[in-house]
């Protein structure tokens, strides 16, 4: 699973150009990548200049809560 840190990311677009799913998109301002359409290919990783994409275990990621 991929995920976009929003504080290094200067919205450059080429994670977005590179994704062969159409995975990322801008929510909220923010670059995000949806992980039901991504196959985790590494495309967007490859491509951004800046860091701002990385591959984290889906285990280590804590769904928010409604609180």
């Amino acid at each position: 699973m991929f995920v976009i840190d929003p504080d290094t990311c200067t919205a450059c677009d080429s994670c977005m150009d590179a994704c062969p799913c159409d995975a990322i998109s801008i929510v909220d301002g923010v670059h995000t990548i949806d992980p039901d359409l991504c196959v985790d290919c590494g495309a967007c990783m490859d491509v951004c200049e800046f860091g701002s994409i990385f591959e984290v275990d889906e285990a280590d990621i804590i769904p928010k809560k409604d609180v």
